[in-house]
């Protein structure tokens, strides 16, 4: 039965399907949309950050309530940490729930509470502000590595830790401008929400007879929709400004922003399912007072996913159209070291069996000769055609025996020819 059904798509829904793929209007629409979520997806394996997230989870658990105060510290400038308080445990209640909101609050409020003694603030913030870096600092290791970047180590170590420790503090900094803005918006949406419902009179003499039975409802479906697309405009400017900041690749911003909202899209339908899932089992009392915790993992877990797997969008849209990713300045790209490896690698093991092979009281021909040192070039042709290169593309000279693998106890002259 199976194998009578599984012939039958194969013989007519396959051919249907690749004569559709290949039609000559859907193919320019197809084949990007395919090709680039294919390679994402290989890539995102092939990167293996699924364990990378966790780790950024454990990161965040530490991180969290300095964030939270730093930012608190910023807006409250503004608008005043009473509000801005509120408005973190809202966002917070909306995405781990009420009981996972309140332990994070707890914390915050255990943490931040003011030394007398002005060394002790100084002290008190500036260890804020390492902690709250962390996981960003974290984050910002990850990238480079889905990215196959590298910082180029610099002769001051203290340096390079304090050019990170700035970048990550920035991303705080505009994760605070980012929470103001939603305030803002949030409060813009608020004030039409209510002039709709206090101008209803006013708007039935503007608007034509047949909206007027359906306006309640399509007021109410404008605010909603209204209400999601400001949601997905902040999440897609956090997670541009991650992927412009922090990794050490130089990217164009059409190709930021296509990753970010497509990371975007996705972190709502997550914010979905998880609330569909919070509301209908008991992960908080299945495991007690660490349920809480369990919750922001689980949520920050899944988060820290969409930001990777945003990333792998990028470099699989760029590679689609043939865009090269370039390192900054104080980065180099670890495909070509990676590389020269493995051609190093590669050709020391075959010239070691060929060695294995000859006799050693008959030297070997020149062309024999030539036919090793052109084996170095197997790995990748790309790369020049000579068996150690050095960083300036110079060759390194062969100068005994040892350096190709063979036994020395006697001695072989490798350039007469037979």
């Amino acid at each position: 039965m199976f194998k009578k059904h599984y012939h039958t798509i194969k013989d007519t829904v396959i051919p249907i399907a690749r004569a559709a793929y290949n039609h000559p209007l859907v193919y320019p629409i197809a084949d990007p949309i395919y090709t680039i979520t294919s390679n994402t997806i290989q890539s995102y394996s092939h990167h293996k950050v699924f364990r990378l997230g966790a780790a950024l989870a454990y990161y965040t658990i530490f991180s969290l309530p300095a964030i939270i105060i730093v930012i608190v510290g910023l807006v409250g400038f503004f608008l005043g940490e009473a509000a801005v308080h509120g408005e973190v445990y809202l966002f917070l209640v909306e995405f781990v729930g009420p009981e996972a909101a309140k332990q994070v609050e707890n914390a915050v409020i255990n943490i931040g509470t003011p030394e007398t003694n002005w060394w002790a603030t100084v002290f008190g913030v500036g260890v804020l502000i390492f902690v709250a870096t962390g996981v960003f600092y974290a984050l910002q290791d990850t990238l480079n590595h889905i990215f196959e970047v590298k910082s180029v180590p610099t002769r001051v170590r203290v340096l390079e830790v304090l050019i990170n420790r700035v970048l990550s503090l920035g991303v705080v900094i505009s994760i605070g401008g980012l929470l103001l803005l939603s305030i803002i918006l949030n409060a813009l949406l608020l004030e039409m929400s209510n002039f709709i419902g206090g101008n209803k009179v006013f708007l039935h003499e503007k608007l034509p007879k047949f909206i007027i039975p359906y306006m309640e409802y399509l007021t109410d479906y404008f605010l909603v929709f209204l209400n999601l697309g400001i949601s997905v405009f902040l999440v897609t400017l956090f997670f541009a400004m991650l992927y412009k900041i922090l990794p050490a690749v130089k990217l164009k911003w059409k190709y930021i922003w296509l990753g970010a909202f497509f990371a975007a899209i996705l972190f709502w339908l997550g914010q979905l399912v998880m609330g569909i899932y919070l509301s209908r089992t008991s992960v908080i009392s299945a495991y007690g007072a660490a349920g809480s915790i369990i919750v922001i993992l689980i949520w920050v877990s899944y988060s820290s996913q969409l930001v990777f797997l945003g990333a792998e969008f990028i470099i699989a849209t760029c590679n689609y159209y043939e865009v090269e990713i370039k390192p900054k300045k104080f980065a180099r790209a670890l495909q070509q070291s990676r590389r020269k490896k493995r051609t190093k690698k590669i050709a020391r093991q075959q010239l070691e069996e060929l060695s294995n092979n000859f006799l050693i009281d008959a030297p070997p021909s020149y062309s024999t000769l030539r036919e090793i040192n052109d084996m170095a070039n197997i790995a990748d042709s790309r790369n020049p055609s000579i068996l150690n290169v050095n960083e300036d593309n110079t060759p390194d000279e062969i100068t005994s025996n040892e350096d190709l693998g063979f036994n020395t106890d006697k001695n072989i002259d490798f350039t007469q020819e037979n």
